[in-house]
């Protein structure tokens, strides 16, 4: 190691950014969810990025984030809904925000102003719905829990 020049090492880690994530991924592309005429869902163990994208036209969507490994603070989703459904479920603990309307539909977020954890991810719902429906809200008995602090009790007890 101490044959190779000091600045290789410093280059190839990046900077951190906001949540102590690399700037790379507190920052990367938006993911994107399309139902058109169709259904689709995200749903099970995964990894939301900080921002995230739904668009129905005529079509449902779900979002449930009960079971995802929060990587940041911050999980931001914008919605827009034309004649379709989109549902977003965020564990009871998550602070849920939403900022939205709708034009002859419906924009509906459940479970603001709902004491959580403070260190607990945030999610905010952004959307508009036309002739559609948009609803968030936290799912009934699924919590966000310590995944390392569950594995250690178990192997312990």
């Amino acid at each position: 190691m101490s044959d190779l020049p000091a600045g290789a090492a410093a280059a190839s880690v990046p900077a951190p950014g906001p949540a102590g994530l690399p700037a790379a991924a507190a920052s990367g592309p938006a993911e994107t969810v399309v139902a058109v005429f169709s259904s689709s869902a995200r749903k099970g163990r995964w990894r939301p990025g900080a921002r995230t994208r739904a668009v129905s036209v005529l079509g449902d969507i779900t979002i449930d984030l009960t079971e995802a490994v929060f990587e940041q603070q911050v999980t931001e989703i914008n919605v827009t809904s034309v004649l379709g459904n989109v549902e977003v479920l965020v564990p009871e603990n998550v602070t849920l925000r939403g900022y939205g309307g709708g034009v002859l539909g419906n924009f509906e977020v459940r479970g603001e102003g709902v004491e959580s954890d403070p260190q607990a991810p945030v999610v905010i719902v952004r959307g508009f719905a036309l002739l559609g429906n948009i609803e968030a809200h936290p799912k009934a008995g699924s919590r966000l829990v310590d995944l390392a602090q569950k594995f250690r009790k178990r192997l312990d007890g």
